[in-house]
């Protein structure tokens, strides 16, 4: 087994980074639902921030670290078995977020 090429290794690294971002958002997303609900809109009349943007922000912050993680991990192991896992984990997530915590 040969050790992938870099540009393989980046492909992967931005699949992992991708999977992760999303895994982060989801579980934002269920942390802000559970611990910190949200006001009714129709009361509010300007808001200071978005948590969207915040979530989004903080979930694009994650997904960039597991990046670096995911080109370490296809140096060593370049059948990346654990990106199917990652992924599928993720797309799990993001439908379960959005039917409990829309």
């Amino acid at each position: 087994m040969s050790a992938p090429r870099p540009a393989e290794r980046l492909l992967l690294a931005g699949a992992s980074g991708l999977a992760a971002a999303v895994l982060a958002y989801a579980a934002l997303r269920v942390v802000e639902r559970a611990f910190f609900p949200e006001p009714n809109p129709a009361l509010l009349i300007w808001s200071e921030r978005s948590t969207f943007l915040w979530r989004a922000q903080e979930s694009l912050y994650a997904g960039g670290l597991a990046a670096f993680g995911g080109y370490a991990l296809a140096g060593r192991r370049p059948r990346a078995r654990w990106l199917t896992a990652l992924i599928a984990t993720a797309v799990s997530a993001l439908v379960l977020v959005a039917l409990l915590a829309p």
